[in-house]
């Protein structure tokens, strides 16, 4: 084995490894969307079409693996040849069904505020105090259903200082709060999009370099 396949096969294997670990994250952080966020329909299509993407990226690792070890020639051609098809298909789920996180926030009060009655009236308030907002746009959403506003919309519960009354909306403090996740989200699709790039063009080399080797063994 010459020192040119010795180094793409250790780069395969390395950049296969964090594909594997790359697609089982994304798989679990789906699945997790999926169960945490069933009730809002922003996250259901991107995130199955990420169950999908992910599953395929992970078996497609050990797929790449099993080549490369076994100097497979015909393989690690499949391999980069999926491997070229799931980073378009990354992309086109970014342009095309990305996570609206505004969508998922807005659905996601909406069903805690009208999942929130007599019996249950400590629901909304346990987003109130933790996102430190009021209502689902704002404390006017209580004076609207002429209610009190209740304690958990003011700093430390007191609402004896008008000052203290949280102003935002729970939606817009979700929606603040998401778009980091919109940030991290943004980095690790664009990073799985150049490590797929990067994953089939070495598995190219790897099977041309493994073609000419096969080759010259056959003259000799």
């Amino acid at each position: 084995m010459g020192c040119g396949e010795s180094t793409l096969k250790f780069s395969l294997f390395v950049l296969n490894i964090l594909c594997f670990i790359f697609g089982v994250l994304t798989l679990s952080a789906c699945i997790y969307a999926l169960i945490e966020f069933e009730f809002c329909e922003a996250v259901k299509i991107p995130c199955i079409l990420g169950c999908i993407l992910s599953s395929i990226l992970f078996l497609n690792s050990i797929l790449g693996c099993c080549g490369a070890y076994h100097s497979a020639v015909h393989l690690t051609w499949i391999y980069s040849i999926i491997m070229l098809l799931l980073m378009g298909a990354q992309i086109a789920v970014i342009f095309l069904q990305p996570v609206d996180f505004h969508k998922v926030a807005t659905e996601f009060v909406d069903k805690v505020w009208n999942d929130t009655d007599i019996s249950n009236e400590y629901l909304m308030s346990s987003y109130e105090i933790k996102y430190e907002c009021c209502g689902r746009f704002g404390p006017n959403d209580y004076k609207m259903m002429n209610e009190t506003i209740p304690t958990s919309c003011y700093i430390y519960h007191n609402n004896t200082i008008a000052t203290n009354l949280f102003e935002d909306g729970c939606i817009d403090k979700m929606t603040e709060m998401y778009s980091t996740n919109q940030r991290v989200e943004d980095i690790s699709d664009w990073t799985l999009v150049g490590l797929e790039g990067l994953c089939a063009v070495i598995g190219c080399m790897m099977a041309i370099t493994m073609k000419n080797v096969q080759r010259r063994k056959y003259y000799h």
